[in-house]
């Protein structure tokens, strides 16, 4: 395990990148499917692949809801990173 601040800050940065990119996605996948299923009557990517094999149509609305909360703690992490790192 390394002590260098550089590798713990690089992989604070990557860790909050992997929750900004997880949430877009969800996000996108989530809520644009169940957009697209109200308007169009078809669902698609990940939520439209998951209702076809069975699961009911909200499940879009809950992936979107995944996404936001995904959104929400990549926000919370850079907010706190920020403040640690502003000096008093």
């Amino acid at each position: 395990m390394s002590t260098d601040p550089k590798e713990s800050a690089n992989s604070k940065q990557q860790s909050q990148t992997v929750w900004w990119t997880i949430g877009f996605v969800l996000l996108i996948q989530g809520f644009g499917s169940g957009i697209t299923d109200l308007l169009w009557h078809h669902s698609f990517g990940v939520s439209g692949l998951v209702i076809r094999m069975g699961a009911p149509v909200w499940i879009s609305w809950l992936i979107g809801v995944a996404g936001v909360a995904a959104v929400a703690v990549a926000m919370r992490r850079e907010a706190a990173e920020k403040a640690r790192m502003t000096p008093e």
